[in-house]
């Protein structure tokens, strides 16, 4: 237990600078021992029990209140896991998961796809990616999947906290940056699109499939055409001449 506590403790001495005073520090390093023990059900409540609290108010405010530089915690905790947990066999696991939500306000919430609930709901996605060994796992990467209905209308954005320079991506592109946001020596993806090189030919089809979709082709005739090895190519149209100069 002594072992545990000190490499927990050198862990949060790492990401010290990610917090804008010591009490989020403290209170975050208490979260996250609660999360790593034996309690059953983690919650508010049972947390604060962990961690001889009266109440759960001090892990509420740590989740609504705190601020910390969460972009320089992912790399805080993605040069541990390379010091760590890499091995040559080692897997990074990318894949997505939705967020059931009730209410319209969430960033990035609309009614779409969940593959936790198995059908349509009112939810957010995330894409995630973890990288997994012999000598442990852990999350290194995560990004917030926002819909056109979201990217499309700023107001709503800067109301939900989004910053301006979010644009819209897909899912496959943002697992691809999670993917390149990762040392390859260590990458070997798994999960729903399963290597780089299959999701970067994912986006190759995709985008020749909307590009021909875009120019009045149909999907299937775009695809009988490649497999033909006569690709659909769009048809370029040649600049006006340039009209001459007269005196």
């Amino acid at each position: 237990m002594a072992v545990w506590e000190a490499g927990l403790e050198e862990l949060f001495g790492r990401v010290a600078d990610c917090f804008r005073s010591d009490q989020p520090r403290a209170q975050a390093r208490a979260y996250v021992a609660g999360l790593l023990s034996r309690t059953e059900r983690k919650n508010g409540w049972t947390l604060a029990e962990f961690t001889r609290e009266a109440g759960p108010q001090k892990m509420q405010r740590l989740l609504n209140e705190y601020a910390w530089d969460a972009h320089a915690m992912r790399d805080v905790v993605q040069s541990y896991v390379v010091e760590n947990l890499t091995e040559p066999d080692g897997v990074l696991v990318v894949d997505e998961t939705g967020f059931v939500k009730k209410g319209t306000s969430s960033a990035g919430v609309q009614r779409q796809y969940s593959g936790t609930a198995g059908r349509i709901e009112n939810c957010q996605i995330g894409v995630f990616a973890a990288y997994v060994s012999g000598k442990g796992r852990a999350f290194v990467d995560r990004e917030l999947y926002l819909p056109t209905s979201w990217t499309d209308d700023r107001a709503r954005c800067k109301a939900a906290g989004v910053p301006a320079r979010v644009g819209f991506a897909t899912k496959p592109l943002l697992a691809l940056d999670k993917c390149q946001g990762f040392p390859k020596r260590h990458q070997a993806v798994s999960g729903y699109w399963h290597t780089p090189t299959t999701l970067a030919a994912y986006l190759r089809v995709r985008s020749y499939l909307v590009s021909a979709r875009d120019h009045g082709l149909r999907a299937i005739d775009a695809i009988r055409l490649a497999l033909a090895g006569r690709p659909w190519l769009p048809v370029l149209r040649a600049a006006s001449p340039t009209p001459a100069l007269t005196a």
